[in-house]
């Protein structure tokens, strides 16, 4: 009677341990549609809420160390990432990587996805060598794929990732991998190429590599030009080729930028200078001028040139011809009067030369 008792006990305990794992399978489909539809509609809240579910019914229907786990970990990962909660992204995917990589081969593609989120979780502008050594890993594994374009994809996704959470200092190597791909693979008007070339033009400007910032410019602008209109960023292209070709001193080249710049400007807004120079000034002066101002008043003509400056007020001593040499080599974007550029009279600059000797380029005796 007892061994009898003992297996009717069993038996009812299979049945509500089946009857259980059925109702969380059901539950978690439940879970797991919501969040395939929530991702479908780009409801990023509902879409998060329905990862968690996911990932907290599957850890207790497959295991905390199962794949099918660690893959619905990555989905509630990436949104959490997206939206900022980096930290509770980390705790997600504590271990979740070693699951995978018991999975798949040391290079495997599917070890990208955790890796880079991973890396966005970890990553601290302080302390970034952490997730330095996932993006590394990630781009090594992308340097394995035959597809030109993946591998420029990814090295841009983790560029921008850098760019976007204050490691500009580490994203060059990615920006250089996917701007070479996408030059050898798109076609110069492809939008992805103006991008990268962009990019690559803001290295060099920081290098000062002038003869570099106006070839990564110009390609960025074949890529952005649309005829009839200006968007922001064939602005900016033009912005750097302006600074670029005057610097060089490539007057006449920069022109025709100046020119359009100013046709797709508000005519309401005032003139801006699109190029500056500071004031070439010896150590000496500079410590004597901080704190004090030269206003200078001037013709901007209608290729963008300053003519006719004069001095209208200053707080400097002798520095009145060094004023007028820099104002003179300014230049702007033309006013536009009936869809033509017209001379602008009376336009004012003041080289404010701060504490920090802002306007003042140091010359060396």
């Amino acid at each position: 009677m007892r061994n009898l008792f003992t297996l009717s006990l069993t038996l009812v305990l299979c049945f509500q341990f089946s009857f259980a794992k059925a109702d969380r399978k059901a539950d978690f489909q439940v879970a797991y549609l919501g969040y395939q539809q929530a991702i479908s509609a780009n409801d990023i809240p509902a879409a998060i809420k329905s990862a968690e579910r996911s990932y907290e019914i599957g850890s207790k229907l497959y295991g905390k160390d199962n794949i099918n786990t660690a893959k619905l970990a990555l989905n509630y990962a990436a949104l959490l990432n997206d939206t900022e909660e980096f930290r509770k992204a980390r705790k997600v995917m504590k271990g979740k990587l070693a699951v995978m990589e018991s999975r798949y081969e040391e290079f495997a593609v599917d070890l990208i996805a955790p890796l880079m989120e991973l890396a966005r979780a970890e990553f601290n502008a302080k302390k970034p060598n952490k997730s330095l050594e996932y993006f590394e890993r990630v781009s090594f594994i992308v340097s394995k794929q035959d597809n030109a374009l993946y591998r420029a994809m990814k090295n841009t996704e983790i560029a921008t990732t850098l760019l976007n959470r204050g490691g500009r200092a580490h994203a060059r190597p990615y920006t250089q991998a996917a701007y070479t791909d996408y030059a050898n693979t798109l076609q110069p008007r492809d939008v992805r190429l103006g991008t990268a070339s962009y990019q690559m033009a803001l290295w060099a400007q920081q290098d000062r590599d002038l003869g570099a910032v106006v070839d990564y410019s110009n390609a960025a602008l074949a890529a952005f030009h649309r005829e009839g209109s200006m968007n922001q960023a064939e602005r900016y292209a033009r912005l750097l080729l302006v600074d670029a070709l005057s610097q060089e001193g490539r007057d006449d080249e920069a022109t025709p930028h100046c020119v359009v710049l100013g046709e797709y400007k508000d005519a309401s807004e005032p003139l801006t200078a699109l190029f500056v120079v500071p004031l070439d000034i010896e150590r000496e002066q500079l410590r004597e001028a901080r704190g004090k101002a030269i206003n200078v008043d001037f013709t901007v003509d209608a290729q963008g040139f300053v003519i006719n400056p004069r001095i209208m007020s200053s707080t400097v001593d002798g520095l009145d011809e060094v004023a007028l040499a820099a104002i003179s080599q300014f230049r702007y974007a033309p006013r536009f009067v009936d869809g033509e550029p017209v001379v602008t009279t009376n336009v004012h600059y003041t080289f404010d030369i701060s504490r920090e000797g802002r306007m003042g380029r140091v010359r060396n005796r």
